[in-house]
């Protein structure tokens, strides 16, 4: 099944599949279309040949040293395509982002758990970055949404890909939305496959199309990985089990199989979701040890990505899937490359200079992430990535300490709390130096009084009786709706609120049978460790009807402005309890216990989460700009609220509440100044500006 120097034959229109529940398994149509390609394809042996020949070149080369110090970097463009009215396509770009981080991550080998031996968990020096310059030469995000909600045949059934009948057709669907295959990767999100279970595929190079084709969760869910597996096939990785048929064990001549040696015989596809039973014995590889290393538990296919295991148990790529994929890079999909004259990850003119981070109220101690999310400017998200002629210098302070970095996207642990300005700057050559301050950026607090509560034991194990997400304010947490436990996300996912303004708190139960699932939260305000009837801002129900059943119970929370502890991060508790009652009263102790805490040992089933709240005093709240920027103001006259450049041309002005909430939006204006009559006074609202530039402005003010 596998030898070295002797490479995988190449499946050149080959798909590959998952099923509906891509949590569990991924499903493969692959033999069926390899079989037909083989006989229609004429460059099918000269391709694989010319694969092999570059792969034994490279084990051989002189050169080789310096090949393996090279990162290969991918130019990608993302085609989202919207069939309108469906909630799965409401991810972001930072959505994007982070899987496109996370999948990074994957092809380099960082934070794997699992590393056997030398060839197992192995950087593929291999990243894939969101083009830059668009076909006509001009800045993008390599993120192209489209409107496809007018498509009927698109909105209903999807794209056809097995079956003959249903579904748009595949070839002037992608045709039409395809950039230059020579400079582009392209990926395809679209809502799903007629008739056909899949979560996706790829082509190999040389196919008749090009591509990977995608469901929206492959960047919604955060343990999987199908978008890493699409991208191995992508890079000429056939799945581990090529050649097996689940009932004998499958041959280890180098004629069957994906033709990566340290890649063991199985009967495969398995579809194994227990990531613990990697330390069984995989009696087809007993005694083979292709590099004097024996490959017989089931660890060494269950941890590969080109496998069918759980996604979570799947984070490793091996020595000769990297060689075959660095082998394609250089030969079939060179043209990708910039340094082969493709400058789709070349800057075509000034970045603009953005940041974010995924909190920034933060716990003392906490190690901290900042992503830089400059626009027109490459960047694969990865804490230590560097590109050719872009420099970055972060400076965070808090007028105590101070912390530099050099790194694109850096981590930092602040030493004392307060609030911390933070500037990053950038210098491409040839376009000059960039550079954005936010003021006030990072809330660093010191943790409030911790909870009092010892928990008795509880019923931990029955699944889809849960809070399955928890979302206030800046938070917005899924938890699974098979996880009963208590969790401490108190330095994990909090966030800083207003005394005297209200938010929205919204909590998604989930219950089955004819159970009712009942929910509570409170806020420690006064910062005593122990919660009280009065501090419960929350109380709702949700009773299942006959099956599983989720719901998203909603309630607005107004911050009090006495008797609450400020500018220190306090508890909040959500707790939830079934009982097979639904008529139960809701502020009773028998929904759930009015003190957020039980102590009995007892079978009833809770799911208990903590998260931090920072609760400032609006009084003291400077009027200061988020972002360092005299070049613009906002103020208010009367009823008129007035926005007003200096020198530049005001194209966008977008305007949120403290909540997140986009209350007026307002496109293509280009004057220097704007008026605007909608707005209450005395409330803290953040304005986006956008300039005639391109470049994105905030501020921060008291209207």
């Amino acid at each position: 099944m596998r030898y070295l120097y002797l490479s995988l034959l190449l499946c050149i229109s080959s798909f590959s599949y998952a099923q509906t529940d891509t949590s569990l398994k991924v499903e493969c149509a692959t033999d069926l279309i390899w079989a037909r390609e083989k006989q229609t394809n004429p460059t099918f042996e000269q391709h694989e040949h010319q694969l092999q020949l570059a792969i034994s070149a490279k084990k051989t080369s002189k050169v080789n040293k310096k090949v393996a110090t090279e990162i290969y970097q991918v130019p990608i463009v993302i085609h989202i395509v919207n069939p309108g009215n469906d909630p799965s396509f409401n991810f972001t770009d930072d959505d994007i982002k982070r899987k496109l981080k996370q999948t990074n991550a994957l092809f380099r080998a960082q934070n794997v758990g699992l590393q056997f031996d030398s060839r197992y968990g192995y950087d593929t020096q291999i990243e894939f970055v969101l083009a830059v310059r668009d076909e006509n030469g001009d800045c993008t995000s390599g993120i192209n949404r489209i409107d496809y909600s007018t498509n009927t045949e698109y909105v209903n059934n999807g794209l056809r890909v097995t079956d003959p009948n249903g579904g748009i057709l595949l070839k002037p669907f992608m045709d039409s939305l395809t950039w230059d295959t020579s400079k582009y990767y392209n990926i395809y999100i679209v809502n799903k496959f007629y008739n056909n279970g899949s979560a996706g595929f790829a082509y190999y190079p040389g196919a008749f199309l090009d591509g990977a084709v995608l469901k929206p969760n492959a960047f919604t869910s955060e343990p999987d990985t199908n978008l890493a597996h699409e991208l191995g096939h992508a890079l000429n990785l056939y799945h581990t089990f090529e050649g097996t048929d689940s009932k004998t064990c499958p041959s280890t001549l180098y004629t069957d199989g994906d033709k990566c040696a340290d890649t063991p015989p199985y009967l495969g596809p398995s579809l194994e979701k227990d990531c613990a039973k990697s330390e069984l014995i995989n009696n087809c590889a007993i005694g083979y040890a292709p590099y004097g290393i024996e490959l017989s538990t089931n660890k060494y296919y269950i941890t590969n990505l080109m496998s069918y295991s759980y996604v979570a148990c799947r984070t490793l790529f091996t020595t000769d899937q990297k060689d075959r994929m660095i082998a394609t890079l250089e030969g079939q999909r060179s043209t990708l490359l910039t340094k082969n004259g493709n400058l789709s990850l070349t800057p075509p003119s000034a970045p603009s200079v953005d940041f974010t981070m995924e909190n920034t109220t933060s716990c003392l101690g906490t190690e901290l992430t900042l992503l830089d999310n400059s626009s027109c400017i490459p960047n694969t998200y990865l804490d230590d990535f560097t590109f050719n002629g872009t420099t970055a210098l972060w400076t965070i302070t808090n007028g105590t300490d101070v912390f530099t970095s050099t790194e694109r996207n850096p981590k930092f642990s602040p030493k004392s709390t307060g609030l911390y300005n933070v500037t990053l700057t950038l210098t491409v050559d040839g376009l000059g130096t960039f550079t954005k301050t936010k003021e006030n950026y990072i809330t660093v607090g010191e943790q409030g009084t911790p909870s009092t509560c010892s928990f008795g034991t509880f019923d931990k194990v029955t699944f889809n009786y849960t809070v399955s997400k928890f979302e206030f304010n800046s938070i917005s947490n899924d938890t699974g709706v098979r996880e009963n436990d208590i969790k401490d996300f108190r330095c994990e996912k909090l966030t800083t609120v207003y005394s005297g303004d209200s938010y929205e708190l919204a909590i998604t139960a989930n219950s089955a049978g004819t159970r009712t699932n009942y929910v509570k939260a409170w806020i420690d305000f006064n910062n005593d460790g122990a919660f009280d009837i009065s501090e419960m801002v929350f109380a709702d129900k949700l009773t299942a009807t006959g099956s599983f059943t989720s719901g998203r119970l909603i309630k607005n929370i107004i911050i009090p402005t006495t008797d609450v502890v400020t500018n220190k991060i306090l508890l909040m508790r959500v707790m939830s309890q079934v009982e097979s009652s639904g008529t139960l009263d809701l502020s009773s102790d028998d929904a759930v216990p009015n003190d957020g805490c039980f102590t009995d040992n007892n079978t009833k089933r809770f799911d208990i989460e903590d998260y931090g709240v920072v609760v400032l005093d609006k009084s003291t709240l400077a009027i200061n700009s988020i972002e360092k920027s005299t070049s613009w103001e906002v103020f208010k006259k009367g009823t008129t609220t007035t926005v007003k450049s200096d020198g530049f041309m005001i194209q966008n002005i977008t305007v949120y509440d403290l909540v997140g909430r986009k209350i007026f939006d307002s496109k293509k204006i280009n004057v220097n100044e704007y008026n605007i009559n909608e707005f209450k006074r005395n409330q803290i609202l953040i304005y986006k500006m956008t300039t005639n530039t391109g470049a994105v402005l905030t501020k921060k003010v008291m209207n």
